[in-house]
């Protein structure tokens, strides 16, 4: 997380390349990941009467039925893994848009990147990780045979030019001194809220470049900000669809018209070229069998979304 203040959080070496998993046996649990098929599909569909209900020229609607899952892998739900830390710091993303990327970025990793470790060990490409708040430098384990990180010093520029030193996505890709291999690359970002302004400035074919997006959209409930959120989702959405969402369970949820976000949401986006639309969106929480809690003990959090 680009975060001014430190928090507590599991170390790397206890928890690196963890992936919720659909099979007990020891030989399972020692890798870096499983794949649960489409067989275990779970939906949490809270499905509302009053759906259609919500006003589609309201920005909060737009934002609202933007976030929606309309799309899967392209090889189908069944390829959907969470990689990273068993709480907070672990991502759902789709594996085989995974292993067609060449390279990732992790931005916002305060100190800890459990996901960069397990991308880069499980698939064997380099990690860029961004930080500007918290100078410590994540290591790959001990006989990790596969794994290659470089950390910056820098956090993502949102055009506010409040966290410094820090640069665009664009300037990340073009970088000169460790050059991003050529090819499709994996973004995650998690970055307290300067995900919006970077989004909001960068032109679709700096976006296009990354094949999948791993997102954390922060402060939902802040209805003042509800057509630059629209704008930005629906930007996206012309090249990417949403696969999967998850409530972060830090910040608890925002209500509309009978509809519940949670104010800290978790998106990922997978390009239309390597992903596949769905015949309906779902407004619920698809595939929520490989979600966990942000924080241990915690319930997760319901979501609502316009139909």
């Amino acid at each position: 997380m680009q975060l001014l203040v430190a928090s507590s959080i599991l170390s790397v070496n206890t928890v690196h390349g963890f992936l919720l998993r659909g099979d007990p046996s020891p030989d399972a649990n020692r890798s870096h990941f499983i794949r649960l098929g489409a067989d275990y599909l779970a939906y949490d569909e809270q499905v509302s009467a009053a759906a259609a209900a919500c006003d589609p020229s309201s920005v909060t609607c737009r934002m609202l039925r933007a976030m929606r899952v309309c799309g899967s892998c392209a090889g189908g739900a069944g390829q959907l893994e969470r990689l990273g830390a068993p709480y907070d710091g672990g991502y759902v993303t789709c594996a085989d848009a995974m292993a067609s990327a060449q390279s990732a970025l992790s931005l916002g990793i305060n100190g800890v990147d459990d996901w960069g470790i397990a991308v880069s060990e499980g698939y064997g490409f380099p990690v860029n990780q961004y930080d500007c708040t918290n100078p410590k430098r994540p290591l790959c384990p001990s006989g990790a045979a596969h794994c290659e990180l470089h950390f910056f010093n820098e956090c993502l520029e949102d055009g506010s030019r409040k966290m410094q030193p820090a640069k665009t996505l664009s300037q990340m890709l073009a970088r000169p001194d460790v050059p991003v291999p050529a090819g499709d690359v994996m973004l995650k970002m998690d970055v307290e809220s300067a995900e919006w302004g970077s989004f909001k400035n960068a032109d679709l074919a700096t976006l296009r470049r990354f094949n999948q997006i791993a997102v954390e959209f922060h402060g939902l409930r802040q209805m003042h900000r509800h057509q630059e959120f629209a704008t930005v989702v629906e930007k996206l959405l012309q090249a990417f669809v949403v696969v999967h969402t998850h409530g972060n369970t830090c910040c608890g949820s925002f209500n509309f018209q009978g509809f519940t976000v949670p104010n800290t949401f978790e998106v990922t986006f997978v390009r239309k070229d390597t992903a596949k639309a769905l015949p309906a969106c779902k407004v619920g929480r698809p595939n929520a069998h490989l979600d966990m809690p942000n924080h241990r003990g915690r319930q997760e959090l319901p979501v609502k979304l316009p139909a």
